[in-house]
């Protein structure tokens, strides 16, 4: 039989990405609304930086692949998550304060700090 360990760690890290970023509208909904703004500045974020992250993980990995370096980036990813969830009231609070609740503007900027 057949592992298919790296197969299994792409589709539970592509699934966690979705999860994200449907929670990451309801996080944005007390402060911004739940518009079409809102979606679009979720989907196009995290598209843009899946793309980044594809370009720089090409990159780390056509200087040696190895599972230790997958683990770390992982690791990395999930820290960064915490710190999404730790931060995300003040963060969310002051660019609602400062766009004076410009949905546009504030949900936007907010989508790229978190």
């Amino acid at each position: 039989m057949k592992y298919y360990k790296l197969e299994t760690v792409a589709f539970l890290s592509g699934a966690l990405v979705m999860i994200l970023e449907l929670t990451g509208s309801r996080v944005l909904s007390p402060y911004f609304g739940n518009s079409i703004y809102i979606w679009t500045g979720m989907i196009g974020v995290i598209l843009g930086f899946l793309s980044l992250g594809y370009y720089y993980g090409g990159i780390i990995a056509d200087k040696g692949a190895s599972l230790q370096k997958l683990a770390q980036i992982l690791w990395l990813a999930g820290i960064c998550t915490f710190f999404i969830a730790t931060f995300k009231e003040p963060v969310l609070q002051l660019f609602a304060t400062i766009t004076s609740g410009d949905i546009k503007t504030g949900s936007l900027l907010s989508i790229i700090v978190l």
